[in-house]
Order: structure tokens, then sequence, then C-alpha cells
């Protein structure tokens, strides 16, 4: 089994020791082997963990300009586990990857990604959203192809709920993304409602159906937003999902 977790840090909010502080004591306490952190600082603002390495990173960003120490996706792995970063084509602003090796198993390919809001100056509305979406899912099969005998995830902040809860961005980007999903034979793991706040989920983990051998579900699950002085330390919660790492066909 491997831990895969997601989360938001709100990075447009200064990093101070005691934040920094009680992120590093939530991660340690998810115990994620792969950490795919969204809205998020370059290496040198925030290094997890000591069993950690930054294993990929998006590039620097148009809209991030002003705040250089900020950026979109960072993937951080256990230090014990053998990895290599993954070239990106298109929104390299907004998308990283890594291509995992774990003994006697199927390799793992996992793509952080940052989706556009509604508000998005570079991918207004909808429109832009639903644009954006046919970008990166034609991304994500270029890569899937080039690594075809391993379990695909894509994970990070899609700012968009998905079918069955009331809604967060808009319908026609649940649809857009939906449909790519089904093309790409992805299956999202986290649609429905946030467990701890019910709100609609907006982070999500989705994996290949290649992944999806067990007979159950992964489990997935969620921790509270750690408080600073009555206030939390960002406006996401965390979602992690334990993936089953099924032995390699003789």
């Amino acid at each position: 089994m491997i831990r895969i977790a997601t989360w938001n840090l709100e990075s447009v909010r200064p990093l101070g020791a005691d934040r920094k502080a009680a992120f590093y004591d939530a991660i340690e306490k998810r115990d994620a082997d792969v950490w795919i952190l969204t809205e998020t600082w370059v290496a040198t603002s925030l290094e997890p963990l000591s069993n950690y390495v930054m294993a990929a990173q998006s590039l620097s960003a148009e809209d991030l300009a002003s705040s250089p120490e900020r950026c979109w996706v960072s993937i951080w792995v256990r230090n014990t586990i053998a990895h290599t970063p993954v070239e990106i084509h298109a929104q390299q602003d907004r998308m990283a990857a890594v291509h995992i090796k774990i003994p006697k198993h199927p390799a793992i390919v996992v793509v952080g990604t940052v989706l556009p809001w509604l508000s998005d100056k570079l991918w207004l509305g909808a429109d832009g959203f639903c644009s954006a979406v046919a970008v990166q899912s034609a991304e994500w099969t270029r890569i899937h192809a080039q690594h075809d005998d391993c379990t695909f995830l894509v994970a990070g902040d899609f700012n968009q709920s998905l079918p069955g809860v009331s809604r967060y961005g808009s319908k026609d980007g649940e649809i857009m993304l939906s449909a790519a999903l089904r093309h790409r034979d992805l299956f999202c793991l986290t649609p429905g409602l946030d467990t701890l706040t019910g709100r609609p989920r907006i982070d999500h983990i989705c994996i290949s159906r290649r992944g999806l051998q067990s007979p159950y579900l992964p489990n997935v699950s969620e921790w509270a937003v750690p408080f600073i002085n009555g206030k939390p330390i960002t406006d996401h919660v965390g979602i992690a999902a334990e993936i089953p790492t099924l032995p390699v066909s003789a």
C-alpha cells in the first residue's frame, strides 16, 4: 500500500514560523508516502520533513511573478522511494509529475495539478476552465501513453466539484472534467462532500482503473485544518488515499 496525499497550503498568506510548524506537524501525522502540495512555496521555503525529498515542481508562473517564492505545485516523496521527475510539456506552471518505482509492484506515475478557478484571469470563467481541462487532459494522455505499464494518478486542486453535490465551479466545468476523466480511464476517488466541512470537494485524487484491481475502493481520509491563534492555517481540507500496490503478474 502507498499513501498519496494532497493539500492546498494557501501560499498567498505569509508563512510565519508558527504556521510553518503547524504544517510540518500535520504532514508528519499523516505519514503519507507522496505529497502533492498545491498553492505552495518553492523548496527553500517549505521543506516538509527530513525524510522527504522534493521530487518535482511546477515552473515559474506568470501570475506568481510578484511572488517568486511561491509555486502552484510541488510533489514530495518519502526519501526511501525510488523516483524520477517526469517532463511536463503543457501548462508547466500548473503541473508537475513524478515516476515512482516500487519493488515487485507496478510503477506509479503521479501528476500534480492546479486547474483554474472561475475568476482566474489567465483562464477566466467556465470557458477558461474547460479550455484548461482540454490542455491538461491531453498532457495526461501523452504522459500516460509513455508509461502505459504504470498505475496513473492525477491529484491536486481541481477547483471543481464533481457530480451529486451542491456545485463549486460550474456545470460546464463539471461536465468537461467528468468527460476528460472518463476518456482517460481515470476514476475519481473523491466525489461529493468533505466529511469534515460539508462543502463540495474540489481537491481530488483520480486513479487509472488498472490501479483498482482490488475488490475494494482505496480508503480515502481527511484531516481537520489546524488553527493558529484562532485562525486556520489554510482554507483547504487535506485529503489522502491508500492505494494498494498489487504484485506484478508473472
